[in-house]
This record gives C-alpha cells, sequence and structure tokens, in this order.
C-alpha cells in the first residue's frame, strides 16, 4: 500500500442502522446491544455490527459480521469513492492485517468481504481494537484507524444462536 500512514483516529461507534446484509436463522430478537457491537434482526435474518465515524462525524465505515455456514464473514461497507487499488485491511486484533476483496460500489457505497479464519475470529475475541486501512481516494493517504471489540464476543455468541 502506498502513502503514508495518517495516524490513527479516535472514533465514535454506533450500533444502529447496520443495513442488514444478513443470512437466514431463527429470531432471537430485534435488537440487541453488546457494548459497541449491536446485533439486529429482521424477520429470520441477523447481522451484528458496528458503524465507525471519526470524530467530526464523517462515516468511515460499518463493521458486520454474518454467521455462515462455512464460518463468520465479515463485511465492510466504505464510503464511495475509497481507491479499490490500494485494498482494504483489516487486522485479527493483533498483529497480522488481513485483504478483504472488494465485491462491488452502489450509490450507498463500497461493500468488501473476508471470510474470517478461526484465529482471526479468536484474536477478535481476545483483543479490544482491530485495525482497519484503506485510502479514501486515490490522492490521499493511508487512513488507519481501530474499530472497537468490545462485545463482539457477546454478539458473535448471539449469532451462533440465530443459526
Amino acid at each position: 500500500m502506498g502513502g503514508a500512514v495518517l495516524g490513527r483516529k479516535k472514533l465514535r461507534t454506533f450500533g444502529a442502522g447496520l443495513g442488514l446484509a444478513v443470512l437466514a436463522g431463527p429470531l432471537v430478537a430485534e435488537s440487541q446491544s453488546f457494548a459497541d457491537w449491536t446485533v439486529e434482526c429482521e424477520e429470520a435474518r441477523c447481522v451484528a455490527g458496528q458503524t465507525l465515524s471519526a470524530p467530526d462525524q464523517t462515516w468511515l465505515g460499518t463493521l458486520q459480521l454474518l454467521p455462515g455456514e462455512e464460518g463468520t464473514v465479515l463485511v465492510m461497507r466504505l464510503p464511495l469513492g475509497v481507491h479499490l487499488g490500494s485494498g482494504l485491511f483489516i487486522s485479527d486484533g493483533r498483529t497480522t492485517l488481513y485483504p478483504a476483496t472488494f465485491t462491488t460500489c452502489e450509490a450507498e457505497g463500497c461493500r468488501a468481504v473476508l471470510p474470517m479464519s478461526e484465529e482471526m475470529v479468536a484474536g477478535w475475541r481476545a483483543g479490544q481494537s482491530a485495525e482497519i486501512r484503506y485510502r479514501p481516494a486515490s490522492d490521499t493517504g493511508v487512513l488507519a484507524f481501530e474499530a472497537s471489540l468490545l462485545g463482539v464476543t457477546r454478539a458473535l455468541a448471539a449469532l451462533e444462536e440465530t443459526q
């Protein structure tokens, strides 16, 4: 990745309004909060998520965790205009960064997907924050910030109950 890291930003996190991108499972509740994570269910579909904003309220992205037959899938929605060629990298809650794959860009923003390995899920369960890196535009440096992992263990457990 080219460009200088702009430093880690302090974030405000919001669980509500995740824009459900979901898989089927029995309904446990309409919405449950677990520290910085929220599990939202609509009909028989549930997703855990967190919306990330800069201190000035600029939307940086939305993380979504989806239960799947092959394990947990991380979906991240990012602002339109993100530099796709530079990629999106998300840490395991420790030191390793994993590349996510951009799948679509629409008027609401761009979507990237990362099937989480058991090692990455374990890192998220044990960690306090995960680092996220991407370039907001082709003419900017790398934006590096952290997403809170507080409550992610309980949010994942709630998702597991929906399967």
